[in-house]
């Protein structure tokens, strides 16, 4: 089996609930056995060795920053529509 797990951040790179929950996740699963692929976007403090170092070799990632440079009314969405397209 082989899952994909899109999030928008994980723990110790980013936090919050739901960074927490998709670690914990990944480790979970990868411990089973399972074929994990992590697509995120990283945080401060993110680099590839760090990833590794958390989750092992096994787990496959895929970096896309998340890019929000703007100050406008609505940024926030305009970015997140971007990411999901680069998804």
């Amino acid at each position: 089996m082989h899952v994909l797990l899109l999030t928008d951040g994980l723990f110790p790179f980013a936090l919050g609930g739901m960074q927490k929950h998709s670690s914990i996740l990944i480790k979970k699963l990868s411990s089973k056995g399972i074929n994990v692929t992590a697509v995120h976007c990283g945080g401060e403090g993110y680099s590839t060795k760090e990833f590794q170092r958390e989750f092992g070799y096994d787990v496959k990632e895929v970096f896309i920053p998340f890019i929000d440079n703007s100050k406008l009314p609505d940024h926030y969405i305009r970015a997140s529509l971007k990411y999901a397209e680069r998804i």
